[in-house]
């Protein structure tokens, strides 16, 4: 082998030792919002406001009363393809025998299940190799994120993460 190909051969693999090892990049929730997105958000919202006290009384029960997602699908093109770190909590798309392999992470408690879904660019679709044992607690989650759409019956989501490690969070 030509020594410049060893070298270069070299080079290649040192960096890739190296990038598998660095930390994952640890975000929050608001970085997964691009420049702008909380005051396009608040606008929509108050829009939303203006049109619900104008229409008829929402009966309970009805169509109009169920839980819709709201936002965008707005994403921080820069995330694409990074190792992350992020908290959030588990909404099992798959349970079965109290383990999930797809599911979609949320900043908060209860979010698809007793309150409307976040904005699409709030929530992560996550899909995990092994099944991950489901619980309501938060959880740290690391792994590749991607800037792909993704659907579900709860909630769509701007995001998706291919899940590497899932610890508590404390």
């Amino acid at each position: 082998m030509p020594r410049i190909l060893t070298v270069l051969v070299f080079a290649l693999m040192s960096s890739l030792a190296v990038a598998a090892t660095e930390p994952p990049l640890e975000i929050k929730w608001d970085d997964l919002m691009p420049e702008g997105e909380i005051e396009r958000l608040q606008a929509m919202y108050e829009e939303q406001i203006r049109m619900l006290y104008q229409a008829d009384p929402i009966i309970e029960g009805s169509a109009a009363d169920a839980a819709v997602q709201f936002g965008t699908f707005n994403v921080v093109e820069e995330l694409d393809g990074q190792n992350v770190r992020i908290p959030g909590y588990i909404v099992p798309l798959d349970l079965q025998e109290g383990k999930v392999t797809e599911f979609l992470l949320v900043p908060y408690f209860g979010a698809c299940i007793h309150a409307p879904p976040p904005p699409p660019n709030q929530t992560v679709y996550v899909t995990a190799k092994e099944p991950v044992e489901f619980s309501w607690d938060a959880f740290w989650l690391e792994g590749t994120i991607k800037t792909e759409k993704a659907e579900s019956e709860l909630a769509s989501a701007a995001y998706t993460l291919e899940l590497d490690k899932i610890e508590p969070y404390i």
